[in-house]
């Protein structure tokens, strides 16, 4: 998707974000999209995958808004 860049947990929250959900601007939060608790072949572990994601709809955060495909004829 365009504008988006892979960036350290935490880097720049006081950047502005948009949501690739509603396109709107918004926060970044944290949240663990990892599976959890896991058990393969007697080891057991926990996964754990952090993710920053908008505040509104838990979408991928963008860097600025993706540009429209207008409806213009080409000439």
């Amino acid at each position: 998707m365009t504008g988006w860049r892979k960036r350290q947990i935490g880097d720049h929250r006081d950047q502005t974000w948009y949501c690739a959900g509603c396109l709107q601007e918004c926060g970044a939060i944290t949240i663990d999209e990892g599976i959890g608790s896991y058990e393969y072949w007697g080891d057991k572990g926990v996964d754990i995958r952090l993710v920053e994601v908008s505040d509104c709809c838990e979408e991928e955060l963008l860097d600025e808004l993706p540009e429209e495909d207008g409806d213009e004829a080409v000439a």
